[in-house]
């Protein structure tokens, strides 16, 4: 069930471990790997921490017939290393599987690809509208598919979205995402090919429309997210943090661009003073250890 990755680069305090875990519940069909690749994406993952965040891992597969049977063995899982590992990543499960093992403050953090795509949705939107003259609070932001990421709709709100409408599929008949989108400024997609969407587009050819690079945008803050989750034990993946996580990627988005290339250390350490910076005072610091730089000084999106 457990498959040891050799440790990466021993820059982190106790050498922290990361575990990669998933049972592959979740679809995986639109990352275009084959079927039984599980394991070699969960590898990759944890290459990918290793190398952006300097981190230690593990990667651990688990096969489950239902949500409680995959708490039950997930649970088991993390008990034989329970000393080592400071933070989860849980890609390709099932939210509902993934809910039952969230992060409980007392153990790991439990980052989700969901999660980590909220953020960066979040750091697209406002780059977007900045590139556009826009401020977040002078926007109409619809969310088609609220419930496939439900950390986002917070993070807009934190962002400063002035009409934010999360709308669910469940709305569809009260009220069709084509009528609710109609005076949007900009339309996050969630939901891939929705025949609605191609409506709307062709309603109004000049709305933007933000879609999920599926793989990238799951990776951009992870490293960092991870790096902060061993420097500062039992950190929680609030609103704060998450949306410290989102503007450290606005500062670190080229020109022209409206998020970073990809993951890479030199983002994974800015990522990580930010979610450092967005503790309480007094959670900043356990380990001893201080951010690289001397201070938050990121502004809000609707301030550049």
């Amino acid at each position: 069930m457990s498959v040891p990755v050799p440790a990466g680069p021993q820059d982190a305090p106790g050498a922290r471990v990361v575990a990669v875990i998933s049972d592959g519940s979740a679809d995986m069909t639109r990352l275009a790997e084959p079927r039984g690749a599980l394991g070699l994406v969960l590898r990759r993952y944890a290459a990918l921490i290793r190398e952006t965040a300097g981190l230690p891992t593990h990667v651990l597969t688990l096969q489950a017939s239902g949500p409680a049977r995959f708490a039950s063995l997930f649970s088991a899982a993390l008990g034989g290393v329970a000393d080592e590992v400071a933070a989860v990543f849980l890609p390709h499960t099932d939210p509902a599987r993934a809910s039952l093992v969230g992060s409980s403050g007392t153990g790991p953090l439990v980052v989700t690809e969901r999660d980590t795509t909220a953020i960066a949705l979040t750091a697209e939107l406002c780059t977007t509208l900045a590139g556009a003259g826009r401020t977040p609070a002078a926007s109409r932001v619809v969310i088609a598919g609220t419930e496939r990421m439900p950390m986002l709709a917070a993070l807009l709100v934190a962002a400063g979205v002035g009409d934010l409408t999360a709308w669910h599929v469940s709305d569809a008949a009260a009220f069709p995402l084509r009528r609710v989108a109609a005076e949007a400024d900009v339309v996050i997609n969630l939901l891939g090919e929705f025949p609605a969407i191609g409506a709307i587009r062709a309603d109004h050819p000049d709305l933007v429309v933000i879609v999920p690079d599926v793989r990238r945008d799951p990776l951009l803050v992870l490293p960092g997210l991870l790096r902060a989750a061993v420097l500062v034990p039992g950190i929680e993946l609030d609103v704060e943090v998450a949306y410290g996580a989102a503007l450290a990627l606005v500062m670190a988005t080229p020109p022209l661009a409206t998020l970073p290339p990809g993951p890479d250390r030199e983002l994974a350490n800015q990522v990580a003073d930010a979610v450092i910076w967005a503790l309480p005072p007094a959670a900043r610091h356990p380990s001893g250890l201080q951010p690289r730089h001397p201070g938050p000084h990121l502004p809000r999106p609707d301030t550049h």
